[in-house]
Order: structure tokens, then sequence, then C-alpha cells
């Protein structure tokens, strides 16, 4: 069993923390740093660097081509404790740099006495080799031999954790952290190939048994099951809701009807998959489409056939569609039989059902065979090459290549950088020669003005040196000065 991350997939985490609970300190054995944080957990898939065509051949290589080495493990089951996670990990515990537990409530990691049905894991690897390692080993491996809960890691490039909840990050789409709901979605969309289930018997399909805490308390499995019967145990477990998510209009032992949250219509209604929201489709009230403009949440399923509608593609983005008659869980689509005879003229709506039924049951069965196709062709491809003495040599190659598209990248990286030095250090060259000139014209200046200065001293008549002549002219001043003396008082004397 294993599930391989998308071509150019990245995920990107945000933890909306809770400001009423405090974070409790951890201790994983083995991991040298490790720490638990409270609070919702919103995952994020990156499409500004998805490649359509990939997307819709379903080219998925084992790594994705932009990785860090920061993995998220999505769900790990509450029964997991901090020695199984521990033991789990195994030699890959003393190369985590640093492992964050994300929950909505404080988990008891000792004694698995977890308020919540589930937690998250936030890994840092020391090196990116030992991050692709983990990333293969255990991605799509159960958490125990005994229990049906697979373990789904993927490529994060950060994680964010905020004291309130704010917009999504800028060229990404929010997906649901239930499993189950990301199990509904196609690997087109949500970037991971999760295991196919052809639920050939209600008794002992895994989806009954995978998750099932989750799907007890996850709003959208509650109002949209894996199966057309609700998964409840006995009717005192009937689920009944009022919150603002959905209302509901009857309850049964076995069943409940659910209205939208804004006209209360019972028909044609859709189930947000990240909040769990209600409404109504475009064909009754829009109810559905006008949460989608208000809350940008793309993906939305229809309550009964699991129909998943991508908003921001205007498409169907399901990976498998179930019954809506609780009587026949293993049928994928009721079609008329062809000997019952039409009593009736169908309405417009009801041609249009039949008509979205058949595409999707030719779809349908056009993946089917194409899967069948790709498991005969896969088997052939690695018995031939289990018996190929090359095998080693085109690992070997293999992992070339991986080194090499690295060392591309990282060649490239550099090269840019070396530009963009190169045009600083020419922006700097040209400033500096600007300044040379300027200098050269002031030292120009000052030459001609000392020149200048030079020529003028040069016409001015030396003057005398002899200190007798000084000292007589001295000696008249004085005497002039006295007489003026004589003068001013004689005139003072008169007056």
């Amino acid at each position: 069993r294993r599930v391989h991350g998308g071509a150019d997939v990245m995920f990107h985490v945000s933890v909306v923390l809770n400001k009423a609970c405090t974070s409790p300190s951890i201790v994983i054995p083995g991991v040298s740093c490790a720490e638990e944080r409270i609070g919702k957990l919103h995952l994020y898939r990156d499409i500004s660097q998805s490649n359509p065509l990939n997307a819709r051949r379903k080219v998925l290589p084992l790594l994705p081509i932009q990785r860090t080495p920061r993995l998220c493990i999505l769900a790990v089951p509450s029964w997991t404790t901090d020695k199984e996670l521990s033991v789990f990990f195994g030699s890959f515990a003393s190369h985590i740099r640093q492992l964050t537990v994300v929950s909505e409530e404080p988990n008891d990691l000792v004694n698995s006495a977890n308020k919540d049905n589930k937690y998250s894991v936030l890994l840092e690897f020391d090196g990116q080799e030992t991050a692709d390692q983990f990333y293969e080993i255990f991605n799509g491996r159960l958490f125990s031999e005994s229990r049906a809960e697979l373990c789904y890691v993927m490529f994060i490039t950060e994680a964010t954790f905020l004291e309130q909840h704010a917009e999504s990050p800028m060229n990404t789409v929010e997906l649901p952290t239930c499993p189950v709901c990301v199990e509904r979605l196609d690997v087109s969309v949500s970037g991971i190939v999760t295991i196919v289930c052809s639920h050939s018997s209600p008794l002992t399909c895994v989806c009954r048994t995978r998750w099932k805490h989750i799907v007890k308390s996850c709003g959208v499995c509650i109002k949209c099951p894996t199966f057309a019967k609700p998964l409840i145990d006995s009717p005192s477990e009937s689920p009944v809701h009022t919150s603002t998510t959905g209302g509901t209009v009857g309850t049964g032992t076995t069943e409940t009807v659910f209205c939208c949250a804004s006209c209360s219509h019972i028909e044609g209604l859709w189930v947000c998959l990240i909040c769990a929201q209600i409404g109504c489709g475009r064909y009754e009230g829009g109810h559905a489409r006008d949460h989608f403009l208000d809350s940008m949440h793309t993906y939305a399923v229809e309550i009964g056939t699991q129909r998943v509608w991508d908003y921001l593609g205007d498409c169907y983005v399901h990976r498998l569609i179930r019954s809506a008659r609780s009587s026949e869980p293993d049928v994928v689509f009721n079609l008329p039989d062809a000997t019952e005879r039409v009593t009736t003229q169908p309405s417009e709506k009801q041609i249009r059902e039949e008509i979205d039924l058949v595409a999707v049951e030719y779809d349908h069965l056009l993946t089917s065979q194409l899967e069948e196709q790709r498991k005969y062709f896969e088997e052939k491809i690695e018995s031939r090459m289990s018996n190929s003495p090359c095998l080693e040599s085109i690992k070997a190659c293999q992992h070339r290549i991986r080194n090499l598209n690295e060392q591309t990248h990282g060649l490239a990286n550099t090269i840019a950088t070396t530009q963009r030095e190169k045009k600083a250090l020419e922006r700097r060259a040209h400033q500096l020669a600007a300044k040379i000139k300027t200098q050269e014209e002031n030292i120009k200046f000052q030459q001609e003005v000392h020149e200048s200065l030079l020529a003028n001293h040069a016409q001015i008549p030396a003057a005398p040196s002899s200190s007798k002549h000084t000292m007589d002219q001295v000696r008249r001043m004085k005497e002039l000065q006295n007489k003026v003396s004589q003068l001013m008082s004689q005139i003072e004397e008169k007056k």
C-alpha cells in the first residue's frame, strides 16, 4: 500500500493557536526537540507550480521536485502514544531536528487518553536525503498491522502559527484535514494517491473500519458518510445538528434529513468539504455557491451521491461515487431498467440528472478499466525489472539523475545569484567612474586657480624690507598722532 505526492505538489500548513490552552511539554523517545501546539490545523495546496498537463495525465513521480526537509503527517490516530510513535519512526527519530504535535485539545500521549480523535505531526529533518527516505518508507504505511489507518505524509514549504485565522496564502487552495475527506478527492486535486476501495461488501470494506472515530466526529463525514447508510452504532447516537452549518428537519433511528442553512431547502444539498456548511445547489437557491464566494472554500460534496464539485475549476473532482440508495450499498449507480415502462413524461430536471448519471457511469467505467490496465502493466514491468540483470544499474542511474537534477537546480540558483552580484558591481563601477571624473574636473579647476594666483603674485611689487625705513614710518606715525591729539585739545579749550 503506497500513496505518492504529485508532481510539483507542495503544501503549506497554518495553525490557528488556541489562546485558552497552554502548550504542554512532551517527550518523544529518541527525538531531541519535541513540542505540542494546541490549535486548528489548516492545509493549503500550492497551485502556483502545478502542471495542468501532468495533473490530467496523472504523471506522479515519487518525490516532488520543489521539496524541503519539512514533512507533515496529516493524521495520527489517537491510540498512538509517544512510545509507539517513537517505535514507528525507528532509526529516523534521531534524525528529526524538530517535532511538533498539533492537536485541537491537549493530548495525553503517555497514556493514550486523547480527547481528540487524531492529531497531526510536523517534522523537520537534518537533511533532504533523510526526509526523502522517510517519505518513501512511511507514506502509505499502516500505523499498526492490526488497524486500518494509513500514514499520509506530505512535503510542506513552511508551517506558520497564528493567533487568529487569516486569509489563505496566495496561489493556494485549502484542503480538508480529515483523512476520510481527503480520500474523496481525485489525485489531480489533492496531490495524494490514496488506496482505491471497490466497496465490494459493506461488511468487509476497509472504509467502514478505517478512521472510524474520525468519521463520527467529522462534520462532513456525518452529513455525507462513506456509505449511504450512516455509520451509527445505536439509535441513541443518531446525529442531530442545529448549528449554523446546517439544520435538520427530522431525525430517525438510522438517518437524519438535513436542510440548507440559509433557505431550509431539503433537496439538492451540498456540504462544504472544509467547514461542513450545508447549502442548496445552483438549481435550487444557489446558497452553496454563495458560501464559496464568501469563504473561498473551493470544494463541496453532494449529500447522497458524494460527488465533489470544484467551484474554482467548475468541474467534478471526486474520486469515487456512491449510490444514494441505502438498500444497495454495493451499487455505484442505479439507472432505469430496460424492462421498465415509462408512463409519464420526464421533466427537464430528471432528464438532466439521468444524463449526468450516465456520463458519470461511463466515466467511472473508463476509470476502472484504465486502473486495471495500469495495474496489469505495472505488474508486468515489475516482473521484467525484477528479472533484469540491469536493475541495480537502473536504480543507480535514477538516483544519479535525481542528484544531477538537484545539482542543476543549485547551479541555476548560483548563476542567478552571480548575475545579480555582477549587475550590482557594474552599477557600483559606473558610480565610481562618475566620481573619478568629477574629482578630475575639480583638480583641473584647482590647478588653474593656483596658476592664476601665482601670476598675480608675481605682478605685486616687493615691499621694502629695510628695518630702518620701517622705524622711520613708525616714528612719523607717532608724531602725527601727537599732533592730532594737541589739535583736538586746543579745539576743546576754544569751545
